[in-house]
């Protein structure tokens, strides 16, 4: 019967639509019109489907108050669609469309469509100018040209074609020369290429590309420098240039994605001189560029390269006519108060996030254990907060247009609203209207609460944790407690909408989800002090959580459950070594078990020295001392002493995590007699995002501590 309500809640859930993007699409007169685009879970054929949605506002013009909404197109299915973006103008939407041919190959497909019709279809395979167009979040864009006749994309570059060195076959007609332009390279069809690591295995050498609509032509921009890898390129306003972030090759690549500390720099590409110069710093980690409207102020992201792999970002401000730079947010090391700014904690800005005035920039940031709006005054520096987290904790940017903010919010027992407001309708930031687009697809408030739990720490630094319960009191010292330890380690839950934990509390369980020192969102401080110490400050923290929730009488305390993916999973891993008899079940996703075996073979080497509180450099070899304090600060070294039964969940195409650091401790345990299971996920890398994974996860955890409790 547990089995089978597992399944229901499940079901129940992954019906619930997530937002992926939302975008402001026309604002004439009193109309204004949105599209999203959301994803949904199709348990039937185990896969997602993304479908859009369309909105149309109607505003007061006298008070400039919202006043109706209408139904606009009905959902519409996108699953073959990789990107798309609307034109300024609101007339075209551009689309990469990527389709299977009648031999079963992948093709991808430049289509420009009106409201009517579709205007253009170009083959990208068949121009064959580059490899596939990259559409992941740290590399791809689809941007248009302000009089809306070109867009510009990242794509893989174009490789010359190999052969074997015993390919008898000529290059049609000409001699079998290696400088023949389209023979084939014999001896190079094993040549090693670096990729950017996990989730980015096929992106070795980005490009720049931009599609002329009218000439239908593909243009891969020359004369930018070897050694580094463009990304979320963009046009200036009103002018053919075009200024991109690129990251540096160093002597190899290192995976990138969820580690914004590497070696970046925004750079500026005149179309008509094929120039190419740099305007940021080359020493710092610099991401994420976006104009003004007048195209006369650009800002970005910069922080520190190496070191932890989130940092604390500064908002750089480069003027366009004086050609100088300025720091408009600084980092913050430590807040004044609870609740004081704690810095900039955002991995890219949204692609149009600048009102009218030229002056204020709209982000969405970690703040604690909540996101939150700010407005970012570029003149006068300040920063101001402008969302309500009383009701909703965790809000996010969509698009800014016209003055008008289109944001998404959420709370753990609501799963979500798309929101709008006029930003020059409003008394103070704080008055600020909002009006609901989507409404919630599910609010749970009758059913749940959740409450941030705060633990000063002795150092003037703050551990939190996010708790969500039943509302029936009388059952909640009897429900089994799941501590939730979050990856990274820098990185941070904040109090949103999350499908994992309202499941967990739909199964009669009460949840805790810690951020502990190191979390982003608290300051630099708090991220600065974890390396060196891991296996023991974070530990420390997420346990003293625990005892703390259990203390106020929330859960049993014999029925605690650790469980964790990633860093979370080896935190989870030192628990039940380090505290055997107050864990009784684990079960973790892709966890990391022994930093001394994982820097050899991981994507991120770096990220095992730095934890660790050691140097790294690109050419270092591991010493013995090296991995023995690597060792020392591993969970495996405390595998003895845990009896706890212990599932593990690992993605076999796992480059962060591999999959042998669970393999080894899954026989370990084993060999000791420990109940332990292991479930292992093809096509699966470290996420474990496959739908088919996720379902059998979710079930398979729950069952795994209702048998174990």
């Amino acid at each position: 019967m547990t089995e089978d309500k597992a399944v229901t809640v499940y079901r129940e859930l992954a019906s619930i639509p997530s937002l992926l993007k939302a975008e402001i699409i026309i604002c004439q007169d009193d109309i204004i019109s949105v599209s999203s685009t959301w994803n949904q879970r199709d348990l039937e054929r185990l896969t997602t489907v993304k479908f859009n949605r369309s909105y149309i506002i109607q505003q007061k013009q006298e008070t400039r108050f919202f006043d109706k909404i209408f139904p606009g197109s009905g959902a519409t299915q996108l699953n073959e669609e990789l990107l798309s973006s609307v034109s300024p103008c609101g007339i075209f939407k551009a689309i990469i469309r990527q389709v299977k041919s009648k031999k079963g190959e992948d093709q991808q497909y430049f289509e420009v469509w009106t409201q009517q019709s579709m205007l253009k279809s170009v083959n990208l395979t068949v121009v064959d100018k580059h490899g596939k167009v990259y559409t992941d979040g740290d590399f791809g864009c689809l941007n248009w040209s302000s009089d809306s006749k070109k867009l510009v994309y990242i794509a893989e570059k174009k490789q010359p074609k190999t052969t074997s060195y015993f390919d008898r076959k000529s290059c049609e007609g000409e001699e079998e020369t290696k400088s023949s332009k389209d023979c084939p390279i014999k001896g190079n069809q094993y040549l090693f290429r670096d990729d950017w690591g996990e989730t980015l295995m096929e992106k070795c050498f980005p490009v720049v590309c931009v599609f002329d609509i009218a000439a239908e032509t593909v243009t891969v921009l020359e004369g930018i420098p070897e050694g580094i890898s463009p990304a979320q390129a963009t046009w200036r306003p009103n002018t053919d240039e075009i200024v991109f972030s690129a990251l540096y090759h160093e002597p190899y690549k290192v995976g990138t994605i969820f580690c914004d500390n590497r070696r970046s720099a925004v750079f500026h590409y005149i179309m008509k001189d094929s120039q190419c110069e740099l305007i940021s710093s080359d020493e710092n980690c610099c991401r994420s560029p976006r104009f003004s409207p007048d195209g006369s102020k650009l800002v970005y992201l910069q922080n520190k390269v190496w070191g932890p792999h989130k940092h604390c970002k500064q908002l750089i401000l480069y003027d366009w006519t004086t050609k100088t730079t300025t720091v408009v947010v600084d980092v913050v090391g430590r807040p004044d108060t609870a609740d004081s700014f704690p810095g900039l904690f955002v991995e890219n800005l949204p692609v149009r996030c600048w009102a009218t005035d030229n002056e204020t920039v709209y982000i969405s940031t970690t703040w604690r254990s909540t996101q939150r709006i700010v407005a970012v005054n570029v003149t006068n520096k300040s920063v101001t907060e402008i969302s309500l987290v009383e009701s909703y904790a965790t809000w996010a940017v969509e698009d800014v247009k016209d003055n008008f903010l289109l944001a998404s919010r959420s709370s753990p027992v609501k799963s979500g609203q798309l929101v709008i407001c006029d930003l020059l309708n409003k008394k103070s930031n704080k008055e600020i209207e909002w009006f609901i687009l989507e409404d919630n697809h599910r609010d749970f408030e009758k059913d749940f609460s959740w409450m941030i739990v705060n633990l000063p720490q002795s150092d003037g630094l703050c551990v939190e944790g996010i708790l969500l319960k039943t509302n029936n009191l009388e059952s909640l010292p009897k429900q089994p407690l799941v501590v939730f330890s979050h990856g990274g380690p820098h990185s941070g839950f904040t109090a949103g909408y999350a499908m994992l934990c309202t499941y967990y509390v739909m199964m009669d369980m009460v949840l805790v989800c810690v951020n502990y020192r190191g979390s982003t969102g608290f300051g630099q401080d708090s991220v600065d002090i974890l390396p060196g110490k891991v296996g023991s400050l974070d530990v420390q923290d997420v346990h003293t959580m625990a005892e703390h929730v259990l203390s106020q009488g929330y859960g049993d305390k014999r029925k605690v459950i650790a469980t964790g993916g990633s860093h979370g999973g080896f935190l989870s891993l030192h628990m039940i070594g380090q505290y055997p008899d107050f864990y009784k079940v684990c079960a973790v996703r892709n966890p990391v078990c022994n930093l001394a075996s994982m820097v050899g073979i991981t994507d991120i080497p770096d990220w095992s020295c730095e934890e660790a509180g050691l140097p790294w450099d690109f050419a270092e070899v591991p010493d013995a001392n090296t991995y023995k304090t690597m060792l020392e600060k591993s969970p495996i070294v405390h595998l003895p002493k845990v009896k706890a039964p212990t599932l593990l969940l690992i993605g076999k195409g796992d480059l962060r995590v591999p999959p042998k650091q669970g393999e080894i401790y899954y026989k370990k345990l084993r060999a000791r007699g420990v109940t332990t299971k292991l479930l292992l996920y093809p096509e699966n890398n470290h996420g474990l995002v496959k739908l088919e994974a996720e379902t059998d996860c979710f079930i398979n955890m729950h069952k795994w501590f209702v048998e174990h409790l």
